[in-house]
């Protein structure tokens, strides 16, 4: 057997296996359980991972994009906790047209604990030097009204 079939074999079989997966995980997450949502969300840099950059960008992070307009708080908080891993991964193209649009969105919620979670991903993100200089800027600009609110 020549090495270049059984790497088509082998990426062919991934690719079947990732897709039965995506389909388990979507039916999990689009049953709008709080408690699946929050522990696939705890462990969710790993599962993309797995799903691969290109799979993630295409089905995994539309998805859990939605999270940010559940109706649980707890829910939102869990995703700001753990999005820095999939922002790391997806690269900065992706993190500067998906996430952080969603986040700086999140600064003005209603909730004070999604407000401080988008907060801590934003400042997990300038540590590490995810954005490009005049993003700072203009993160900058839309996150310091912030500094003068008194909690």
């Amino acid at each position: 057997v020549s090495t270049q079939s059984t790497g088509a074999t082998y990426d062919k079989d991934l690719s079947e296996i990732q897709d039965a997966f995506k389909d388990i995980v979507i039916e999990m997450l689009t049953k709008d359980q709080c408690s699946a949502i929050k522990r696939i969300l705890t462990d969710i840099t790993r599962l993309c991972k797995f799903f691969g950059r290109q799979k993630t960008i295409d089905h995994i992070l539309p998805l859990i994009i939605t999270f940010l307009n559940h109706r649980d708080w707890e829910v939102r908080c869990t995703f700001f906790q753990h999005i820095v891993g999939v922002s790391e991964f997806i690269g900065m193209a992706s993190l500067e047209s998906f996430i952080l649009p969603i986040t700086e969105a999140a600064l003005t919620a209603d909730e004070e604990f999604v407000i401080d979670k988008a907060v801590g991903t934003i400042t997990h993100l300038c540590e590490k030097d995810l954005f490009r200089k005049h993003k700072l800027f203009d993160i900058s600009k839309k996150t310091s009204p912030l500094l003068l609110h008194p909690n």
